[in-house]
């Protein structure tokens, strides 16, 4: 592997760039999470917390290929997010990346892709992400 944890991302197809919502209620990791996600290639929507994801998903005006949330978060948690999405048939791979889990631990039997400790690697995140993201 190189240095550069992008250079060894897949390539995408050009006709369609991943859209990634965040959900986060630590201001600096929303930033964070923005840029680093749009020098990976993403369109990025970055939000306050789970209700806010909830509600931007409900709304349906903008189709997304991955949830990123945090699972300790104020008014609606990442597993309730998740727990949410998974009530009303919505199909969209989630990463957890939070203090409040433990490295490896499986959630995917909560609808959860993939659980990183917080804080995690740029790299681990960087696989995290492009091995949930379904192939193009």
């Amino acid at each position: 592997m190189s240095a550069n944890p992008l250079a060894d991302a897949p390539p995408r197809d050009a006709r369609h760039r991943p859209t990634i919502l965040v959900a986060e209620d630590d201001s600096f990791l929303r930033n964070f999470y923005a840029r680093l996600l749009s020098h990976f290639g993403f369109t990025v929507k970055v939000v306050e917390d789970g209700l806010a994801a909830w509600e931007t998903i409900a709304r349906g005006d903008q189709r997304f290929d991955l949830l990123i949330t945090d699972n300790e978060m104020p008014r609606l948690n990442g597993r309730d997010l998740v727990y949410c999405l998974k009530a009303a048939c919505v199909p969209l791979p989630v990463i957890m990346v939070s203090g409040s889990i433990a490295y490896g631990e499986d959630l995917s039997e909560h609808g959860i892709h993939t659980a990183l400790p917080k804080p995690c690697s740029i790299e681990d995140l960087r696989q995290a992400i492009f091995g949930a993201l379904p192939l193009r």
